[in-house]
């Protein structure tokens, strides 16, 4: 977001890099490393470490890119558990619950695993709390009623 306010965006993308032989290859050079200490700016102090080699904004982003999005199965249990293990607090919003639990999904796509729709519903459902149960009841027998529906 940052990147894209100060329209530094582009300097992620390695293919838009001018040629060496390009008169805008020095201004380039020099907004790239204005973009480069934008994303240093950005991260935390210990993670700057690992972009210290970098020479280029594309290639920072790209250490970054794959350590945060490794597709090991590490990351993937991980992501697992604190989906199956997400709850929602009693008293607490539902639309701030459904937001928690969205962001959670798209983190889970973000690493390469993938929920089908009917087991996020499934799993939406067991989060809510017990106020909701009457809600739950009512949902699991409707019948022939597609929730994925458009």
């Amino acid at each position: 977001m940052k990147l894209a306010k100060k329209e530094q965006l582009e300097h992620i993308d390695a293919t838009k890099a001018p040629s060496e032989d390009d008169a805008s290859a020095a201004l380039w050079k020099v907004n790239d490393m204005k973009a480069f200490a934008n994303v240093c700016t950005m991260i935390n102090p210990s993670l700057q470490s690992m972009v210290r080699i970098a020479a280029t904004t594309a290639e920072s982003w790209g250490i970054l890119k794959s350590f945060f999005l490794r597709r090991s199965i590490h990351n993937r249990v991980q992501r697992r558990r604190q989906l199956h293990k997400f709850k929602m607090q009693k008293g607490a919003s539902v639309m701030d619950h459904f937001l928690k639990f969205d962001e959670l999904g798209m983190s889970i796509q973000a690493i390469g695993d993938k929920v089908a729709h009917d087991e996020r519903l499934v799993i939406l459902l067991e989060s809510l709390s017990d106020e909701y149960y009457q809600i739950i009841k009512i949902i699991e027998n409707m019948r022939d009623i597609d929730l994925f529906q458009e």
